[in-house]
């Protein structure tokens, strides 16, 4: 799902953020490589997230990247994916009878 304008991007990580701490679960982040060209940054990495009990329920990965604009940095684009397997595809709907 791609998110626009600092409203949209607010309000998800807000309802995000705030499902995730009602599950019980935690997001640990481990940076990994960090550039800079121009006014581009990026950083890349990985995640894990555990519940309330410790347990692992997901890992992935991470790019981040940050643009300068009139001398202030702002999120440019932002990407995780998980290493877990897609859920299945929904079964299709079956066809109504013939008439």
């Amino acid at each position: 799902k791609t998110l626009e304008g600092r409203a949209a991007i607010r309000e998800f990580i807000a309802s995000d953020s705030a499902a995730a701490k009602a599950a019980g679960l935690t997001m640990n982040i481990t940076g990994g490589a960090k550039q800079m060209a121009g006014d581009l940054a990026f950083e890349t990495g990985t995640f894990t997230v555990t519940d309330a009990a410790g347990e692992t329920v997901d890992t992935g990965k991470y790019v981040s990247v940050v643009k300068k604009v009139n001398g202030k940095w702002f999120l440019f684009r932002d990407i995780w994916n998980s290493d877990n397997a897609p859920a299945p595809a929904a079964a299709p709907a079956a066809a109504a009878p013939a008439s």
